[in-house]
């Protein structure tokens, strides 16, 4: 991986159940040759995780989802294929927080996180 560069971005979509706004926001992502792009607000049902997860030829698309209505619940992380083949773990909590390990030759462990802050305000931990 040397001389490899991570570009990464960030985005707030307001909601991605619709297919036509998934696509833009993955062609977003690939226009602007991003390795991680963090998104979110996407108010995704649950339902919906494991069919947008490998829709997409190029890419990996970790979510999180509730089925009750958060204002701004939901949060993504989307992966190029070549990094994705390192991610040996992905946990979700309450819907707003989303861990990527990755894990490279060498013992080498990144951790790509997402968090919507407002989680932290549920949680009493706003002055974190």
């Amino acid at each position: 991986m040397s001389g490899l560069v991570w570009k990464f971005a960030t985005c707030n979509v307001k909601g991605i159940n619709v297919p036509v706004k998934q696509m833009n926001i993955v062609c977003w992502h690939v226009n602007f040759k991003c390795m991680v792009s963090f998104v979110m607000e996407t108010k995704l049902w649950s339902n919906f995780k494991p069919w947008i997860a490998n829709k997409f030829e190029n890419i990996h698309v970790f979510t999180s989802g509730l089925d009750k209505e958060f204002f701004g619940a939901g949060v993504a992380v989307i992966i190029n294929n070549f990094l994705a083949r390192y991610v040996f773990k992905v946990e979700e909590i309450f819907g707003q927080v989303i861990l990527v390990w990755l894990l490279f030759k060498g013992k080498l462990s990144v951790i790509i996180l997402r968090l919507y802050a407002e989680i932290l305000i549920r949680m009493g931990l706003e002055g974190v």
